[in-house]
């Protein structure tokens, strides 16, 4: 049962430091236009493991 939790603690700070980094991304301004910036930043925030997905899948060049 301990590794579970170190596996669950190894994941949660991999999704948060990928959310720290895609959000840091998108804020230095590598998207095209002043509204695409905002929205990937809306859908990055609220949706933090599916938005930072489709951000790197899709809105990243």
């Amino acid at each position: 049962m301990e590794t579970l939790g170190w596996t669950l603690l190894i994941l949660g700070l991999i999704t948060v430091a990928l959310w720290i980094y895609a959000i840091a991304d998108i804020l230095k301004g590598s998207l095209d236009g002043q509204g695409s910036k905002i929205l990937w930043l809306v859908i990055v925030l609220f949706f933090p493991i599916v938005g930072v997905v489709l951000y790197f899948l899709v809105g990243r060049r």
